[in-house]
Protein backbone atom coordinates (compact mmCIF):
# COMPACT_ATOMS: atom_id res chain seq x y z
CA UNK A 1 0.00 0.00 0.00
CA UNK A 2 1.39 3.43 -0.67
CA UNK A 3 2.09 5.65 2.11
CA UNK A 4 -0.47 7.57 3.48
CA UNK A 5 1.44 11.10 4.47
CA UNK A 6 -1.44 13.52 4.09
CA UNK A 7 -2.23 15.85 1.12
CA UNK A 8 -1.69 19.79 1.65
CA UNK A 9 -5.43 21.54 1.54
CA UNK A 10 -5.52 24.52 2.87
CA UNK A 11 -8.61 25.82 3.80
CA UNK A 12 -10.46 26.97 1.03
CA UNK A 13 -12.64 30.45 1.00
CA UNK A 14 -14.25 32.05 -2.25
CA UNK A 15 -14.72 35.79 -3.06
CA UNK A 16 -18.01 36.99 -4.19
CA UNK A 17 -20.73 34.25 -6.00
CA UNK A 18 -20.29 33.48 -9.55
CA UNK A 19 -23.06 34.68 -11.73
CA UNK A 20 -25.91 32.12 -12.37
CA UNK A 21 -25.07 29.32 -14.59
CA UNK A 22 -25.47 30.55 -18.15
CA UNK A 23 -27.06 26.79 -19.50
CA UNK A 24 -29.82 26.41 -16.53
CA UNK A 25 -31.28 28.62 -13.81
CA UNK A 26 -29.34 28.67 -10.48
CA UNK A 27 -31.75 26.54 -8.28
CA UNK A 28 -32.23 23.57 -11.32
CA UNK A 29 -28.31 23.65 -12.72
CA UNK A 30 -26.86 20.03 -11.33
CA UNK A 31 -23.85 19.63 -10.07
CA UNK A 32 -20.98 17.27 -11.71
CA UNK A 33 -18.85 14.55 -9.95
CA UNK A 34 -16.47 13.05 -11.96
CA UNK A 35 -14.56 9.83 -9.91
CA UNK A 36 -11.38 8.15 -12.01
CA UNK A 37 -10.41 5.64 -10.68
CA UNK A 38 -6.63 5.11 -12.51
CA UNK A 39 -5.81 2.05 -14.47
CA UNK A 40 -9.02 0.07 -13.67
CA UNK A 41 -10.00 -2.67 -16.37
CA UNK A 42 -13.57 -2.72 -16.92
CA UNK A 43 -13.70 -6.85 -16.51
CA UNK A 44 -12.67 -6.73 -13.17
CA UNK A 45 -15.99 -5.00 -12.08
CA UNK A 46 -18.76 -7.19 -11.49
CA UNK A 47 -21.44 -4.96 -13.26
CA UNK A 48 -18.71 -5.89 -16.25
CA UNK A 49 -18.38 -9.16 -16.02
CA UNK A 50 -16.36 -10.21 -13.33
CA UNK A 51 -17.01 -13.33 -11.99
CA UNK A 52 -15.11 -12.61 -8.42
CA UNK A 53 -16.97 -10.35 -5.80
CA UNK A 54 -14.65 -7.30 -6.49
CA UNK A 55 -17.28 -4.57 -6.75
CA UNK A 56 -19.97 -4.58 -4.43
CA UNK A 57 -20.53 -1.35 -3.98
CA UNK A 58 -19.98 -0.27 -7.64
CA UNK A 59 -22.47 -2.88 -8.92
CA UNK A 60 -25.25 -1.64 -6.77
CA UNK A 61 -24.82 1.92 -8.07
CA UNK A 62 -24.74 0.56 -11.55
CA UNK A 63 -28.34 -0.42 -11.34
CA UNK A 64 -29.06 3.41 -11.05
CA UNK A 65 -26.63 4.09 -13.94
CA UNK A 66 -26.45 4.76 -17.29
CA UNK A 67 -23.89 1.47 -17.84
CA UNK A 68 -21.78 1.81 -21.43
CA UNK A 69 -20.70 -1.74 -21.79
CA UNK A 70 -18.21 -0.91 -24.44
CA UNK A 71 -15.96 1.92 -23.97
CA UNK A 72 -12.66 2.68 -25.26
CA UNK A 73 -9.78 5.07 -23.68
CA UNK A 74 -8.09 7.18 -25.67
CA UNK A 75 -4.72 6.30 -24.74
CA UNK A 76 -2.82 4.20 -22.38
CA UNK A 77 -1.68 6.32 -20.07
CA UNK A 78 -2.65 8.73 -17.61
CA UNK A 79 -1.59 12.01 -18.98
CA UNK A 80 -2.94 11.69 -22.36
CA UNK A 81 -6.27 9.58 -21.53
CA UNK A 82 -7.06 12.83 -19.16
CA UNK A 83 -6.38 15.13 -21.65
CA UNK A 84 -8.74 13.83 -24.06
CA UNK A 85 -11.30 13.58 -20.67
CA UNK A 86 -11.22 17.05 -19.86
CA UNK A 87 -10.98 18.39 -23.99
CA UNK A 88 -12.96 16.30 -26.01
CA UNK A 89 -10.71 15.95 -28.66
CA UNK A 90 -8.29 12.35 -29.83
CA UNK A 91 -4.87 12.49 -28.77
CA UNK A 92 -3.38 13.55 -32.77
CA UNK A 93 -5.64 16.67 -31.62
CA UNK A 94 -5.08 17.71 -28.17
CA UNK A 95 -1.31 17.22 -28.64
CA UNK A 96 -0.30 15.22 -25.63
CA UNK A 97 1.21 11.87 -27.43
CA UNK A 98 2.77 11.25 -24.40
CA UNK A 99 2.84 12.42 -20.57
CA UNK A 100 3.81 15.83 -20.79
CA UNK A 101 2.67 19.37 -20.39
CA UNK A 102 0.52 20.74 -23.14
CA UNK A 103 -2.18 23.78 -22.95
CA UNK A 104 -5.47 23.38 -24.41
CA UNK A 105 -7.78 25.60 -25.96
CA UNK A 106 -10.84 25.02 -23.60
CA UNK A 107 -11.33 22.51 -20.66
CA UNK A 108 -14.27 20.96 -19.33
CA UNK A 109 -13.38 22.56 -15.81
CA UNK A 110 -12.56 26.01 -17.90
CA UNK A 111 -15.71 25.38 -20.06
CA UNK A 112 -18.18 24.98 -16.97
CA UNK A 113 -16.28 27.88 -14.82
CA UNK A 114 -17.01 30.02 -17.81
CA UNK A 115 -20.47 29.15 -17.51
CA UNK A 116 -21.05 29.75 -13.79
CA UNK A 117 -20.01 26.12 -12.12
CA UNK A 118 -17.50 26.31 -9.30
CA UNK A 119 -14.96 24.01 -10.04
CA UNK A 120 -12.26 21.78 -7.97
CA UNK A 121 -10.20 18.87 -8.93
CA UNK A 122 -8.36 16.32 -6.14
CA UNK A 123 -5.60 13.95 -7.73
CA UNK A 124 -3.83 11.39 -6.60
CA UNK A 125 -0.97 12.72 -8.68
CA UNK A 126 1.37 11.06 -10.92
CA UNK A 127 0.71 12.53 -14.47
CA UNK A 128 -2.37 14.30 -13.03
CA UNK A 129 -0.85 17.40 -11.90
CA UNK A 130 -0.43 21.26 -13.08
CA UNK A 131 3.32 19.99 -14.28
CA UNK A 132 1.55 18.77 -17.08
CA UNK A 133 -1.50 20.98 -17.36
CA UNK A 134 -4.35 18.72 -16.13
CA UNK A 135 -5.41 21.68 -13.64
CA UNK A 136 -6.39 24.35 -16.21
CA UNK A 137 -9.71 25.67 -15.55
CA UNK A 138 -10.34 24.34 -11.93
CA UNK A 139 -10.38 27.18 -9.65
CA UNK A 140 -9.12 24.65 -6.91
CA UNK A 141 -6.36 22.03 -8.00
CA UNK A 142 -4.70 19.90 -5.04
CA UNK A 143 -2.51 17.19 -5.52
CA UNK A 144 0.18 15.26 -3.17
CA UNK A 145 3.23 17.06 -1.95
CA UNK A 146 6.27 14.72 -2.00
CA UNK A 147 6.40 11.04 -1.60
CA UNK A 148 4.80 8.56 -2.93
CA UNK A 149 4.08 10.45 -6.18
CA UNK A 150 0.92 8.77 -6.52
CA UNK A 151 -1.77 8.36 -4.02
CA UNK A 152 -4.81 6.86 -3.72
CA UNK A 153 -8.69 7.15 -2.39
CA UNK A 154 -7.55 7.29 0.90
CA UNK A 155 -6.35 9.89 0.88
CA UNK A 156 -8.14 11.72 -1.93
CA UNK A 157 -11.11 11.66 -0.75
CA UNK A 158 -10.53 13.09 2.16
CA UNK A 159 -9.44 16.83 0.88
CA UNK A 160 -12.32 16.54 -1.43
CA UNK A 161 -14.28 15.78 1.54
CA UNK A 162 -12.86 18.65 3.43
CA UNK A 163 -13.90 21.01 0.45
CA UNK A 164 -17.68 19.51 0.04
CA UNK A 165 -17.84 20.70 4.16
CA UNK A 166 -17.47 24.22 2.96
CA UNK A 167 -20.59 24.39 1.88
CA UNK A 168 -19.81 25.15 -1.49
CA UNK A 169 -21.83 27.02 -3.48
CA UNK A 170 -23.73 24.79 -6.09
CA UNK A 171 -23.67 24.13 -9.32
CA UNK A 172 -20.11 22.37 -8.61
CA UNK A 173 -17.78 20.93 -11.20
CA UNK A 174 -16.01 18.18 -8.70
CA UNK A 175 -13.13 16.04 -9.61
CA UNK A 176 -11.60 12.89 -7.91
CA UNK A 177 -9.00 10.60 -8.78
CA UNK A 178 -6.78 8.23 -7.39
CA UNK A 179 -4.48 5.58 -8.00
CA UNK A 180 -5.51 2.47 -6.38
CA UNK A 181 -5.43 -0.23 -8.82
CA UNK A 182 -1.92 0.70 -10.29
CA UNK A 183 0.99 -0.71 -9.59
CA UNK A 184 3.28 -1.47 -7.05
CA UNK A 185 0.22 -3.98 -6.76
CA UNK A 186 0.22 -3.50 -2.67
CA UNK A 187 -3.25 -2.74 -1.60
CA UNK A 188 -4.59 -2.49 1.95
CA UNK A 189 -5.70 -5.04 4.54
CA UNK A 190 -7.71 -6.49 4.63
CA UNK A 191 -8.00 -7.25 1.08
CA UNK A 192 -4.33 -8.12 0.39
CA UNK A 193 -4.55 -11.05 2.68
CA UNK A 194 -8.29 -12.07 1.29
CA UNK A 195 -7.57 -11.92 -2.49
CA UNK A 196 -3.99 -12.94 -1.96
CA UNK A 197 -2.66 -14.67 1.44
CA UNK A 198 -2.60 -17.74 -0.30
CA UNK A 199 0.87 -16.87 -1.93
CA UNK A 200 3.94 -18.57 -0.63
CA UNK A 201 6.65 -17.44 -3.49
CA UNK A 202 9.59 -15.27 -3.90
CA UNK A 203 7.92 -12.77 -5.69
CA UNK A 204 7.85 -9.50 -3.72
CA UNK A 205 5.19 -7.23 -5.38
CA UNK A 206 5.85 -4.32 -3.19
CA UNK A 207 8.18 -2.62 -4.88
CA UNK A 208 7.39 -4.08 -8.40
CA UNK A 209 5.53 -2.01 -11.04
CA UNK A 210 5.60 -1.36 -14.86
CA UNK A 211 7.62 -2.80 -17.66
CA UNK A 212 11.23 -2.48 -16.23
CA UNK A 213 10.36 -4.48 -13.08
CA UNK A 214 8.64 -7.19 -14.60
CA UNK A 215 9.96 -7.75 -18.59
CA UNK A 216 13.42 -9.56 -16.43
CA UNK A 217 11.09 -11.55 -14.45
CA UNK A 218 8.85 -12.68 -17.71
CA UNK A 219 12.07 -13.29 -20.04
CA UNK A 220 13.74 -15.45 -17.34
CA UNK A 221 10.50 -17.77 -16.40
CA UNK A 222 10.59 -16.34 -12.70
CA UNK A 223 7.18 -14.76 -13.25
CA UNK A 224 5.32 -18.53 -13.65
CA UNK A 225 1.60 -18.86 -13.68
CA UNK A 226 1.20 -18.79 -9.66
CA UNK A 227 2.97 -15.48 -9.65
CA UNK A 228 0.64 -13.95 -12.62
CA UNK A 229 -2.60 -15.67 -10.61
CA UNK A 230 -0.88 -13.42 -7.61
CA UNK A 231 -0.29 -10.19 -9.44
CA UNK A 232 -3.51 -10.65 -10.72
CA UNK A 233 -5.23 -11.48 -7.09
CA UNK A 234 -3.33 -8.33 -5.79
CA UNK A 235 -4.94 -6.26 -8.35
CA UNK A 236 -8.45 -7.63 -7.97
CA UNK A 237 -7.76 -6.90 -3.96
CA UNK A 238 -7.41 -2.98 -4.80
CA UNK A 239 -9.93 -2.66 -7.02
CA UNK A 240 -11.91 -4.01 -4.27
CA UNK A 241 -10.57 -1.34 -1.54
CA UNK A 242 -11.14 1.35 -4.15
CA UNK A 243 -14.95 -0.16 -4.38
CA UNK A 244 -15.02 -0.04 -0.66
CA UNK A 245 -14.01 3.65 -0.39
CA UNK A 246 -16.35 5.10 -3.54
CA UNK A 247 -19.32 3.48 -1.56
CA UNK A 248 -18.65 4.90 1.44
CA UNK A 249 -18.30 8.65 -0.56
CA UNK A 250 -21.82 8.29 -2.24
CA UNK A 251 -23.27 6.81 1.16
CA UNK A 252 -22.12 10.47 2.22
CA UNK A 253 -23.57 12.38 -1.22
CA UNK A 254 -26.93 10.93 -1.09
CA UNK A 255 -27.03 11.78 2.77
CA UNK A 256 -26.34 15.17 2.25
CA UNK A 257 -28.46 14.85 -0.48
CA UNK A 258 -26.02 16.00 -3.13
CA UNK A 259 -26.44 12.60 -5.23
CA UNK A 260 -29.75 13.96 -6.61
CA UNK A 261 -28.47 17.51 -7.19
CA UNK A 262 -25.39 15.96 -9.04
CA UNK A 263 -24.83 13.98 -12.48
CA UNK A 264 -22.02 11.45 -11.10
CA UNK A 265 -19.88 10.00 -13.44
CA UNK A 266 -17.65 7.22 -12.69
CA UNK A 267 -14.71 6.03 -15.56
CA UNK A 268 -11.47 4.92 -15.81
CA UNK A 269 -8.73 6.45 -17.78
CA UNK A 270 -7.03 2.75 -19.03
CA UNK A 271 -6.59 -0.60 -18.11
CA UNK A 272 -3.92 -3.00 -16.91
CA UNK A 273 -2.15 -6.13 -18.72
CA UNK A 274 -1.73 -8.41 -16.15
CA UNK A 275 0.53 -11.03 -17.63
CA UNK A 276 -1.71 -10.90 -21.17
CA UNK A 277 1.13 -10.50 -23.88
CA UNK A 278 3.51 -11.19 -21.47
CA UNK A 279 2.97 -8.16 -20.07
CA UNK A 280 2.34 -6.29 -17.17
CA UNK A 281 1.49 -2.46 -17.12
CA UNK A 282 -0.36 -0.43 -19.90
CA UNK A 283 1.54 1.65 -22.08
CA UNK A 284 0.65 -0.75 -25.37
CA UNK A 285 -3.41 -0.82 -26.97
CA UNK A 286 -4.26 -4.61 -26.06
CA UNK A 287 -8.03 -4.96 -25.45
CA UNK A 288 -7.70 -5.15 -21.84
CA UNK A 289 -5.79 -1.64 -21.41
CA UNK A 290 -8.49 0.25 -23.42
CA UNK A 291 -11.67 -1.19 -22.44
CA UNK A 292 -12.58 0.85 -19.64
CA UNK A 293 -15.69 1.11 -17.26
CA UNK A 294 -18.18 4.12 -17.52
CA UNK A 295 -21.28 4.93 -15.72
CA UNK A 296 -23.72 7.99 -15.34
CA UNK A 297 -25.82 8.29 -12.57
CA UNK A 298 -28.85 10.89 -13.45
CA UNK A 299 -31.19 12.30 -10.45
CA UNK A 300 -33.61 9.79 -9.51
CA UNK A 301 -32.12 6.67 -11.49
CA UNK A 302 -33.28 8.41 -14.82
CA UNK A 303 -31.91 6.49 -18.38
CA UNK A 304 -30.45 3.76 -16.09
CA UNK A 305 -29.70 1.09 -18.09
CA UNK A 306 -27.12 -0.81 -20.30
CA UNK A 307 -25.85 0.30 -23.22
CA UNK A 308 -23.75 -1.50 -25.89
CA UNK A 309 -23.41 0.98 -28.31
CA UNK A 310 -19.46 1.59 -29.38
CA UNK A 311 -18.39 5.37 -27.24
CA UNK A 312 -15.31 6.77 -26.21
CA UNK A 313 -14.15 8.39 -23.26
CA UNK A 314 -14.04 11.44 -25.70
CA UNK A 315 -17.60 11.39 -25.56
CA UNK A 316 -18.09 12.15 -21.82
CA UNK A 317 -17.22 15.59 -22.44
CA UNK A 318 -19.49 16.95 -24.90
CA UNK A 319 -22.40 14.27 -23.23
CA UNK A 320 -22.53 15.80 -19.63
CA UNK A 321 -22.18 19.51 -21.32
CA UNK A 322 -25.16 18.23 -23.28
CA UNK A 323 -26.58 16.92 -20.06
CA UNK A 324 -25.57 20.24 -18.32
CA UNK A 325 -27.48 22.34 -20.89
CA UNK A 326 -24.10 24.25 -21.60
CA UNK A 327 -22.50 24.33 -25.29
CA UNK A 328 -19.36 22.11 -26.32
CA UNK A 329 -17.15 24.14 -27.71
CA UNK A 330 -16.40 23.69 -31.45
CA UNK A 331 -13.15 21.49 -31.50
CA UNK A 332 -14.47 18.85 -29.05
CA UNK A 333 -14.45 15.25 -30.98
CA UNK A 334 -16.29 13.15 -29.29
CA UNK A 335 -20.19 13.00 -29.48
CA UNK A 336 -23.48 14.21 -27.09
CA UNK A 337 -24.87 10.40 -25.74
CA UNK A 338 -27.72 12.66 -24.46
CA UNK A 339 -30.09 11.82 -27.29
CA UNK A 340 -29.17 8.23 -26.75
CA UNK A 341 -29.98 8.03 -23.54
CA UNK A 342 -33.24 9.97 -24.17
CA UNK A 343 -34.43 7.09 -26.30
CA UNK A 344 -32.59 7.70 -29.75
CA UNK A 345 -31.51 4.98 -31.89
CA UNK A 346 -27.98 3.16 -31.40
CA UNK A 347 -24.85 4.60 -32.32
CA UNK A 348 -23.76 2.38 -35.32
CA UNK A 349 -21.21 -0.32 -35.07
CA UNK A 350 -19.69 1.60 -37.90
CA UNK A 351 -18.02 4.40 -35.42
CA UNK A 352 -14.45 5.34 -35.74
CA UNK A 353 -12.42 4.78 -32.28
CA UNK A 354 -9.15 5.90 -31.68
CA UNK A 355 -6.41 5.52 -29.29
CA UNK A 356 -2.95 6.50 -29.21
CA UNK A 357 -0.40 6.91 -26.97
CA UNK A 358 3.33 7.87 -27.98
CA UNK A 359 4.11 6.24 -31.23
CA UNK A 360 1.60 3.30 -31.04
CA UNK A 361 -1.82 4.10 -32.20
CA UNK A 362 -4.58 2.07 -32.28
CA UNK A 363 -8.40 1.99 -34.41
CA UNK A 364 -11.19 0.51 -35.10
CA UNK A 365 -13.52 1.32 -37.97
CA UNK A 366 -16.42 -1.66 -37.15
CA UNK A 367 -17.33 -4.01 -34.48
CA UNK A 368 -15.02 -6.58 -36.06
CA UNK A 369 -11.59 -5.29 -36.93
CA UNK A 370 -8.74 -3.19 -35.16
CA UNK A 371 -6.29 -1.89 -36.54
CA UNK A 372 -2.81 -1.12 -34.29
CA UNK A 373 0.00 0.80 -35.37
CA UNK A 374 3.53 1.97 -34.45
CA UNK A 375 4.87 4.59 -36.33
CA UNK A 376 9.07 6.50 -36.53
CA UNK A 377 8.99 10.08 -38.22
CA UNK A 378 5.47 9.28 -39.76
CA UNK A 379 6.77 5.96 -41.54
CA UNK A 380 4.56 3.28 -40.80
CA UNK A 381 7.40 0.63 -38.55
CA UNK A 382 4.97 -1.97 -37.20
CA UNK A 383 1.47 -3.07 -38.67
CA UNK A 384 -1.24 -5.57 -36.48
CA UNK A 385 -4.75 -7.02 -37.80
CA UNK A 386 -6.77 -8.52 -35.37
CA UNK A 387 -10.51 -10.04 -36.17
CA UNK A 388 -12.01 -9.38 -32.45
CA UNK A 389 -15.16 -11.11 -33.14
CA UNK A 390 -13.28 -14.62 -33.60
CA UNK A 391 -9.61 -13.50 -31.66
CA UNK A 392 -11.12 -11.43 -28.54
CA UNK A 393 -7.70 -12.05 -27.03
CA UNK A 394 -5.50 -10.79 -29.87
CA UNK A 395 -3.47 -13.77 -30.46
CA UNK A 396 -3.40 -13.84 -34.12
CA UNK A 397 -1.83 -11.11 -36.09
CA UNK A 398 -3.81 -11.20 -39.37
CA UNK A 399 -1.52 -9.02 -41.25
CA UNK A 400 0.64 -11.55 -41.60
CA UNK A 401 -1.34 -12.96 -44.66
CA UNK A 402 -2.55 -11.59 -47.43
CA UNK A 403 -6.47 -11.95 -46.61
CA UNK A 404 -5.47 -9.50 -43.67
CA UNK A 405 -3.17 -6.92 -45.32
CA UNK A 406 -5.87 -6.75 -47.77
CA UNK A 407 -8.43 -5.83 -45.13
CA UNK A 408 -5.62 -3.71 -43.15
CA UNK A 409 -4.75 -1.63 -46.01
CA UNK A 410 -8.44 -0.63 -46.86
CA UNK A 411 -9.46 0.10 -43.54
CA UNK A 412 -6.22 2.34 -42.83
CA UNK A 413 -6.65 4.25 -45.91
CA UNK A 414 -10.54 5.31 -44.62
CA UNK A 415 -9.04 6.51 -41.25
CA UNK A 416 -6.25 8.31 -43.55
CA UNK A 417 -8.97 10.14 -45.54
CA UNK A 418 -10.75 10.73 -42.31
CA UNK A 419 -7.51 12.57 -40.77
CA UNK A 420 -7.34 14.55 -44.08
CA UNK A 421 -10.56 15.73 -44.48
CA UNK A 422 -10.01 16.83 -40.64
CA UNK A 423 -6.83 18.12 -40.89
CA UNK A 424 -7.90 21.70 -40.98
CA UNK A 425 -9.97 21.20 -37.94
CA UNK A 426 -7.15 20.08 -36.33
CA UNK A 427 -4.81 22.82 -36.38
CA UNK A 428 -7.47 25.18 -35.75
CA UNK A 429 -8.09 23.49 -32.63
CA UNK A 430 -4.89 22.25 -31.94
CA UNK A 431 -3.08 22.26 -27.89
CA UNK A 432 0.27 23.38 -27.37
CA UNK A 433 3.26 22.04 -26.34
CA UNK A 434 4.62 23.75 -23.07
CA UNK A 435 8.54 22.39 -22.62
CA UNK A 436 8.68 21.39 -18.77
CA UNK A 437 11.86 20.35 -17.06
CA UNK A 438 11.32 17.58 -15.57
CA UNK A 439 13.90 17.17 -12.25
CA UNK A 440 15.69 14.04 -11.17
CA UNK A 441 13.53 13.34 -8.23
CA UNK A 442 10.34 13.65 -10.15
CA UNK A 443 11.61 10.96 -13.02
CA UNK A 444 13.02 8.71 -10.06
CA UNK A 445 9.52 9.04 -8.65
CA UNK A 446 7.84 8.38 -11.60
CA UNK A 447 10.25 5.28 -12.61
CA UNK A 448 9.18 4.20 -9.00
CA UNK A 449 5.84 3.35 -10.55
CA UNK A 450 6.67 2.15 -14.08
CA UNK A 451 7.17 5.19 -16.17
CA UNK A 452 10.66 4.64 -17.17
CA UNK A 453 12.24 7.62 -19.55
CA UNK A 454 10.14 9.94 -17.72
CA UNK A 455 13.48 12.57 -17.66
CA UNK A 456 13.35 12.94 -21.03
CA UNK A 457 9.54 12.55 -21.92
CA UNK A 458 9.87 9.02 -22.82
CA UNK A 459 6.72 7.01 -23.01
CA UNK A 460 8.38 3.43 -21.97
CA UNK A 461 8.77 2.41 -25.45
CA UNK A 462 11.07 -0.33 -27.15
Amino acid sequence: MRGLGALVLPLLTFGCQKEAPAGADAKEALNLILISLDTCRADRLGVYGAARGNSPRLDAFAQECAVFTDCWAQSTSTGPSHRSLFSGQFVHRHGMHDNYFTEAPYTLAGVLAGAGWRTAGFSGGGYVRKKYGLDQGFEVFREPAGQPYTRDLPEVLPVAREWLAQAVAEPFFLFVHGYDPHCPYWPPEPWRSQYAGWYQGALDARDKCGRQDFEPLIRSGEFGAEERRYVSDLYDAAVASADDQIGRFLDELRARGLLERSLVVFLSDHGESLGEHDWVGHTRMWEEQLRVPLMIRFPGGEHAGRYDDPVMLVDVFSTVLGALSVPAPEGAQGIDLMPRLRGGAPLPAERLRLAQFGARESLRLDARWKLTTRSVKGVLTERELYDLQADAGETRNLYATAEGREVFDRLYARYQEWRGDTQAQDARHRGRRVEVETSEEDAAALAEVGYAGAAAGGSDED
